[in-house]
């Protein structure tokens, strides 16, 4: 009975490590960090197309299907930008003074439970979750689920709908990113009501 006890003991321990392990991870994109430069994130991720200095922008129509002709190519891009094994509908990445900011990946809806399963996976339970039902135009509800992650280095959350039920998204946010638009938010909501 002891070496059950010790057995159960230690297999406690090692999936507590794990899950501490996998939960204490850094919020990265694609294991790029966030504050990361431009210029890095150029190097990295060469089918994206980028301004001189503040965003990078990638759509499989646009920027694999036009340049790669040959099928084993083109497949090789999409991999190259496959988002938790998933592809993404087109991914945004927006810099500042001090690096890489925010990263917004749209999602079809039909991969949120995988991508929210993987994401639990990685970074451990969600720090919030959220359900709400939406509506349409046409009156059909749809049940909407948010998962965010906050942590030291960042903030990610995955939504199944994210402004409206065609498409979700995952977004990673630096946590200065995350501070500046909570005060930007609670300026809006403190002048809401002046502006009725």
């Amino acid at each position: 009975m002891r070496h059950v006890c010790e057995r159960i003991a230690l297999l406690f321990v090692i999936s507590w490590g794990a899950w501490a392990q996998s939960s204490s991870e850094d919020i990265m994109f694609k294991g790029f960090p966030l504050g990361g430069s431009i210029e890095d994130f150029k190097q990295r991720f060469p089918d994206f197309q980028c301004t001189a200095r503040s965003s990078c922008f990638f759509d499989a129509k646009i920027h694999c299907i036009p340049r790669y002709r040959d099928t084993s190519e083109l497949l090789s891009c999409r991999k190259r930008n496959t988002y938790g094994a998933v592809f993404p509908r087109s991914v945004w990445a927006y810099f500042g003074d001090s690096g890489l900011q925010r990263v917004t990946v749209s999602i079809s809806p039909t991969v949120f439970e995988g991508l929210e399963r993987a994401l639990r996976e990685r970074y451990g339970p969600p720090s919030m979750e959220n359900r709400e039902t939406l509506q349409n135009r046409m009156g059909a509800t749809f049940e909407n689920h948010r998962s965010t992650w906050v942590k030291p280095s960042g903030v990610l959350w995955i939504a199944k709908y994210a402004g409206s039920t065609e498409g979700g998204s995952v977004t990673i946010m630096s946590q200065e990113e995350w501070d500046k638009n909570k005060q930007r938010e609670e300026q809006r909501r403190q002048s809401a009501p002046k502006d009725l």
